[in-house]
């Protein structure tokens, strides 16, 4: 499958979980729609992530530079506003994402944590710390 197939599939498949969770309700209660679509901001966040992009920024400089003719939209749109609208989507996200949890099969009894090391010394403190005197070598 090739890039630009992935965003549409994603796309489809953010739209469709979206209207089912939301039904006849609307998201925003008052104010002007947003330009481009919460489908959209969704999309492009879900894709950045998959291709290791972090920050808004370059989500937004990358689908500007590359997939303009799919997002005509986000030509438009300064980079806050996309990174308002993304944060404020954060109520869809929880729900997509239980969603997607529900779905995939999975033993309630087990469970996985994922983490990342913490220093417990920087290296120039290293030698003055205290703390582990003579395993923090």
């Amino acid at each position: 499958m090739d890039l630009e197939t992935f965003i549409v599939a994603v796309y489809v498949q953010i739209d469709d979980a979206l209207r089912t969770w939301l039904g006849p309700r609307r998201l925003r209660q008052r104010g002007p729609a947003p330009i481009l679509a919460d489908s959209e901001v969704l999309t492009m966040e879900v894709v950045g992530e998959f291709l290791g992009i972090d920050h808004d920024s370059a989500i937004v400089a990358y689908f500007r530079r590359h997939h303009l003719r799919l997002f005509p939209a986000i030509g438009t749109v300064h980079r806050t506003t996309f990174a308002r609208q993304a944060a404020n989507l954060w109520v869809a996200k929880a729900a997509l994402w239980e969603q997607i949890v529900a779905a995939v099969p999975h033993d309630p009894n087990l469970a996985l944590i994922d983490s990342v090391p913490a220093p417990v010394c920087r290296y120039g403190h290293a030698p003055r710390c205290q703390r582990f005197r003579g395993t923090a070598s």
